[in-house]
């Protein structure tokens, strides 16, 4: 029982270590109810595994039906993101699809991460500007990551 006990906090540990360092909010649900501390702990238990684990896990989780389970991006992705996102906003602005308010984040994401600024800070301002001006509600959320445009 010791033993067990003691594996289960070392994976809860890292797992919320994990969630805090990835900017997550561990109690958020997804569309199946699993919190992101749930998946988290899933995917932590099964990455010990190698890539043999992360094959398991990704099998495994879409049976279980998360879908969107996290899953480790390199960091030298971000910028091709990043720009790609930024792009296809301003196609559609200039389409006339979009307002020009909607072209801002992605490029202060953008321009943060040519200046070497945090994009934590970028999700706290913009999550401050809509708690401010367009009515959205404090959470706990709004600490760890940008809260998704339904809940805004």
């Amino acid at each position: 029982m010791g033993l067990t006990s003691f594996v289960f906090g070392k994976f809860l540990a890292f797992a919320g270590i994990n969630l805090l360092f990835t900017g997550r909010g561990p109690f958020k649900e997804d569309e199946q109810e699993y919190t992101e501390l749930e998946k988290e702990m899933f995917d932590y238990a099964f990455s010990l595994g190698g890539p043999v684990g992360r094959i398991a896990s990704d099998i495994i989780a879409c049976g279980l039906w998360m879908r969107d389970h996290f899953v480790y991006k390199l960091p030298a992705t971000r910028p091709i993101e990043l720009v790609e996102k930024l792009s296809g906003k301003a196609r559609r602005y200039v389409s006339g699809e979009v307002d020009a308010e909607e072209l801002v984040e992605p490029a202060a994401n953008t321009l943060g991460l040519v200046l070497g600024i945090p994009s934590q800070i970028n999700k706290f301002f913009f999550n401050a500007y809509d708690i401010l001006f367009n009515g959205m509600e404090l959470s706990l959320e709004g600490l760890f990551a940008r809260r998704p445009r339904r809940e805004r």
